[in-house]
């Protein structure tokens, strides 16, 4: 357990990546998605998703992605590159503007993470921004390609309590900014494009956020309470 921020645990790995002398009698290998091996299995589902709606429909889809630190966002955009029936990309952020700040400007800020009730997507320097980075030819490509919009904590609130209220749909803060976004899209482009919304968790995750907001308990699904139920082990450093 560590004292501090996403960014921060982050920087701790890389900084343990970079001094190999220090680890050379030990394996080091990360979990999250600055290790290619976590990402890629990501972009099974987008492929295989985008594949089933064109065989049904003729359509490619379109997906609006809840991110923080773009690891879902780029293995999306690697299936679409492999070729896979997939149109747009748009990310859904929450308060920590660091992505649409830059697709807006132009200029790549690293900030402070502010923390937000989609905590999952904390993140104030993506480090799968350099992959991005890295698949294009220019700044300029990659903001006329990729396209974001941040969403604040009231604004996700109200998504959970609306999709609860009026769609009896029970989503998770993180879901709820990616609901939010497209239902703001254009009816026009609504029309045009064949749109999927991705659901990142299970809001049982995030009871202690989601039941107030909606005044009503959740059924937490056996598997996850059996989880629950496991003792848990740390060491603070």
């Amino acid at each position: 357990a560590i004292n501090g921020e996403f960014d921060d645990c982050q920087r701790l790995v890389k900084e343990a990546f970079a001094q190999q002398e220090k680890f050379k009698n030990q394996t080091l290998c990360s979990a999250n998605s600055i290790n290619i091996g976590r990402l890629l299995p990501q972009a099974t589902y987008y492929a295989w998703s985008s594949q089933q709606y064109f065989s049904k429909y003729g359509m490619h889809t379109s997906f609006v992605i809840p991110t923080g630190n773009l690891g879902n966002a780029f293995a999306c955009f690697v299936a679409k590159e492999m070729g896979f029936p997939i149109e747009k990309i748009v990310f859904a952020t929450n308060a920590n503007r660091t992505i649409p700040d830059f697709l807006e400007t132009g200029s790549w800020q690293p900030r402070p993470t502010e923390p937000t009730l989609a905590s999952a997507m904390d993140v104030g320097n993506p480090s799968n921004m350099e992959r991005f980075f890295y698949s294009f030819n220019s700044h300029k490509s990659l903001i006329n390609t990729l396209r974001a919009v941040s969403v604040t904590d009231e604004q996700i609130a109200e998504q959970i309590r609306r999709e609860f209220k009026d769609n009896q749909i029970l989503c998770c803060p993180h879901t709820a900014t990616a609901l939010y976004v497209y239902r703001k899209l254009s009816a026009a482009e609504k029309r045009r494009t064949h749109w999927c919304v991705v659901s990142t968790a299970h809001p049982a995750k995030f009871e202690n956020i989601v039941e107030p907001i909606i005044g009503e308990e959740i059924t937490v699904p056996e598997k996850l309470a059996e989880l629950l139920e496991l003792d848990s082990s740390f060491v603070s450093i």
